[in-house]
């Protein structure tokens, strides 16, 4: 298949040369807060056309970082389809900003559109025919994890792209959710409501992030299938998230490391729990929670959720460089590192958390953290295939902050 230029391709090869660290200036930083700042949603939408592209064109015969048929491939092919959700949704958020937010008319914009959505369509049904098994399941046992991640793209997709797909497709993608959905209910992963007494401290509890997002899954499949039945599971799902039995789960959920006075949690600093071991607080898989939080909101503009948002954005900015927009992540309950702060939840809680103290961060920890990292990621041949769940939550995550909530 051929692949389409960037819109921006005359910039593309002088940007690749470009340092790590790009100048914040032009990123809107006179923005007084309350709605996204246009030009760095518009900086979003340019890198992810950027990104992608980089990551489906093969450029060489030993390149083994492209797009195939539905499948967004990596050197190990073994994770080839446990990322493939990233850059699908990416590409279907993408081609619904620019159908609300049309670029100037021409060929190469129509070309571009129409790539967009197929390339979404084709990522999703790909792994449908190849992973999920009759019984709901997806893939091998040991790959459920990478399921749920690929669940809660899907889900994102369906809504984003609903009015686009034909019946077909709508309901063969609502049917994948459901039966992945009530697997997981009948084996105990997520709140089963036929279950006679159980209650939100009932469950598995894996760790913070897991749990984040299978509460992001269930009110996907509430708004794709309309079905109280899930909206009510999602309820149980977050309070389970937030405070599940310390006689069953101890140290999991969610802990403050400052209490809030204000309701929205804007004042205070908290995260959940994550273990190898002991559970406790780890510095690189809050970000993870964060990511998957932030995109709950922005899908769901459920304050609860926001007020979550709030408090793992102050639990991390204490870590944080801002001269590099380096977290640092050592001495975890799980890792210890140093990487990139590239969350989404830095513009949304600035955004729409009522925080003006965090406005005129935006644009160096856009210019300086979320766009070298994603964009060198593409352009590696080794770069992180996990890094690719991120096109989809945190660069597409900022696109979706501008576009009206789904499913209301």
């Amino acid at each position: 298949m051929k692949i389409r230029a960037t819109l921006f391709s005359s910039l593309l090869g002088g940007l690749l040369l470009l340092p790590a660290a790009l100048p914040s200036a032009g990123y809107g930083a006179d923005l007084a807060g309350g709605k996204p700042d246009p030009a760095v949603v518009a900086g979003a939408a340019q890198l992810l056309d950027e990104a992608l592209t980089l990551l489906a064109t093969k450029t060489s015969d030993t390149d083994t970082k492209f797009y195939d048929n539905g499948l967004w491939r990596y050197k190990d092919s073994d994770k080839s389809w446990k990322c493939n959700g990233g850059p699908g949704v990416a590409a279907a958020i993408l081609w619904k900003w620019r159908e609300q937010n049309p670029p100037a008319a021409g060929e190469t914009v129509k070309a571009s559109q129409a790539w967009l959505r197929q390339v979404a369509v084709e990522s999703f049904d790909r792994i449908l025919k190849d992973k999920q098994n009759p019984d709901g399941s997806m893939g091998p046992a040991q790959a459920g994890e990478d399921f749920h991640f690929f669940s809660r793209d899907l889900g994102l997709a369906y809504l984003v792209l609903k009015d686009s797909l034909d019946d077909a497709t709508r309901r063969r993608w609502s049917d994948a959710l459901v039966l992945e959905v009530e697997y997981l209910i009948r084996h105990g992963e997520l709140p089963n409501p036929d279950q006679a007494g159980w209650k939100a401290t009932d469950g598995w509890t894996t760790n913070g992030n897991f749990e984040v997002c299978e509460t992001e899954i269930l009110w996907l499949v509430w708004k794709v299938t309309g079905k109280e039945r899930y909206k009510a599971i999602f309820e149980t799902q977050w309070q389970h998230t937030l405070a599940p039995s310390q006689a069953r789960w101890k140290g999991y959920g969610l802990f403050y490391l400052k209490n809030p006075a204000r309701e929205d949690g804007g004042d205070g600093a908290a995260y959940l729990a994550e273990a190898e071991q002991e559970p406790g607080f780890d510095r690189d898989y809050t970000q993870l929670q964060l990511s998957f939080a932030t995109r709950l909101y922005v899908e769901s503009r459920d304050p609860r959720v926001l007020r979550l948002v709030n408090l793992l954005v102050n639990a991390l900015l204490p870590h944080v460089d801002e001269s590099t927009w380096i977290l640092d992540a050592t001495y975890g309950s799980r890792h210890s590192l140093h990487m990139p702060f590239c969350s989404a939840g830095l513009a949304v809680a600035a955004w729409f958390g009522n925080r003006p103290d965090l406005v005129p961060k935006v644009t160096g920890q856009f210019a300086n953290g979320m766009r070298p990292m994603y964009l060198n990621n593409a352009t590696q041949e080794g770069g992180n295939p996990y890094a690719y769940r991120g096109y989809g939550s945190d660069v597409a995550g900022l696109l979706l902050a501008a576009m009206p909530a789904l499913g209301n």
